[in-house]
């Protein structure tokens, strides 16, 4: 397994070792500075591949270990910078001479029409000129088409993302697995009281909506932030936390959201705290005292990931309604989707967790209880027996 010891590897990687296979897994030399999960590692990892001569150490490693499937877990930064995406074909060349078979998990597929108005390929760039983006396009479909021609199977973590694979980049369905994006339901740790008093006091005791996840444009934050402060007179012994760090290429835009903060009437560390990165054994307490998750996204082609890592705490949850929130969670049942950019919906939804508690325990029962299959242990078991499914031909 290649991978930059994101959240989704590590526990795939330690869910599926068990089984009777082998596997290996092929992390960086150091961590590609684009990353954002630093402290999350794995000790019996083989560090192998720098961001510019990966295809080579990789292939080498993979030939002296004598391996039969390399699975390839593919974001556009795995590699640090994404124009270093233009060396997996390369890669997958020297596997094929090697007669190594290649599984690749997309873990964002862009559709063509996110390259037209209003340009939603923007909210995960930091350029926005027609003519790059028409070069970037023509990119990615050629991209795309070489990544499935010369692999084994491609997973992908929906059918929506499986329908965008056949219908603009000419896959065959044949070579597209949907295997689910994984929910991690392992036990809560015991965590220590004075430690939870300590998180409580941070916020000056106050009740906790929270923002989880990396901080980019396309997470639409700014309607949070605006939401919230329509009703914090109303609500005075609520706050909102912003947990996570911008990626490097937009790196201003964690100060412009505190600008916008201010510019409203919301108080900083007060009223709207912006935490930056949590180290992993924080998060745990962070996501016990809150009380309401938040996830605002504009646009979304992959699965979230942190909606997977918060699910087991049993939190009432806001999402947009997209794509990638829609497939899972339930409106009503599992959680309150609101249309995205609408600052309204989105405070009515505030309100109506933050005025009944009944509805708070409704909702996160339900998304605990209809969120099971999704579990590591589901994923990793799909995952085996496509592994077999591929040794067997």
């Amino acid at each position: 397994m290649v991978d930059d010891f994101s959240p989704y590897s590590i526990e795939l990687y330690q869910s599926i070792k068990d089984f009777k296979l082998k596997i290996l897994f092929y992390g960086p030399k150091e961590r590609p500075i684009s990353k954002l999960n630093i402290n999350l590692l794995l000790e019996d990892a083989k560090r192998v591949w720098t961001s510019w001569l990966y295809p080579f150490q990789i292939f080498r490693q993979a030939w002296r270990d004598g391996i039969d499937i390399l699975h390839l877990q593919l974001e556009f930064n795995t590699f640090g910078s994404p124009i270093a995406l233009l060396l997996v074909p390369i890669m997958q060349l020297l596997l094929k001479f090697a007669k190594i078979r290649i599984v690749i998990t997309l873990h964002t597929v862009f559709p063509r029409s996110s390259f037209k108005p209003p340009y939603e390929i923007t909210y995960f760039l930091s350029f926005r000129k027609v003519a790059t983006l028409t070069v970037l396009q023509l990119f990615l479909i050629i991209f795309y088409q070489l990544l499935h021609t010369l692999a084994d199977k491609i997973i992908v973590h929906s059918p929506i993302f499986k329908r965008i694979l056949k219908a603009d980049y000419k896959a065959p369905e044949s070579k597209i697995a949907v295997i689910e994006m994984g929910i991690d339901f392992s036990p809560i740790a015991d965590l220590s009281q004075e430690k939870l008093a300590k998180m409580k006091s941070k916020f000056h005791n106050r009740r906790i909506i929270l923002f989880f996840g990396a901080v980019s444009p396309r997470k639409g934050l700014e309607y949070l932030i605006q939401a919230f402060s329509q009703i914090k007179t109303k609500y005075p012994e609520y706050a909102l936390a912003i947990a996570g760090n911008s990626p490097p290429y937009f790196k201003q835009y964690t100060d412009k959201l505190k600008t916008f903060a201010q510019k409203i009437g919301l108080q900083l560390e007060k009223d709207v705290f912006f935490l930056g990165s949590v180290r992993e054994e924080q998060l745990p307490y962070l996501l016990t005292i809150s009380e309401v998750m938040v996830f605002p996204y504009l646009a979304l082609y992959g699965m979230s990931s942190a909606l997977g890592r918060v699910v087991k705490y049993k939190k009432p949850i806001i999402a947009t309604r997209i794509p990638a929130f829609t497939s899972i969670l339930a409106n009503g049942r599992t959680a309150l989707l609101v249309p995205p950019r609408n600052v309204e919906a989105l405070k009515n939804a505030l309100c109506k967790l933050m005025s009944s508690g009944p509805l708070r325990k409704f909702l996160s029962e339900n998304l605990v209880k209809d969120l099971k299959r999704y579990s590591w242990g589901s994923v990793a078991q799909k995952t085996h027996k496509l592994y077999l499914d591929i040794l067997s031909r």
